[in-house]
């Protein structure tokens, strides 16, 4: 698999669904996702849409958890 051929929104968004389907014990931490998004951005490795709808996400996952 080549450098270009890695699917960062992919990865992102498997985390998130990870929270989002309330397991108990999750592969990612929240800060890695949010860490994650914010360096995807940065480097333009996920879209400008893909950003705010995983923003989006997260912060719906930070705002429910309890």
């Amino acid at each position: 698999m080549g450098k270009d051929a890695r699917n960062y929104y992919e990865e992102i968004d498997r985390a998130i669904k990870s929270y989002e389907s309330n397991r108990i014990w999750h592969e990612r931490t929240i800060s890695w996702i949010c860490d994650r998004i914010d360096w995807c951005h940065k480097w333009h490795k996920i879209t400008e849409k893909e950003t705010h709808e995983l923003c989006t996400r997260i912060v719906d996952v930070m705002e429910n958890e309890e």
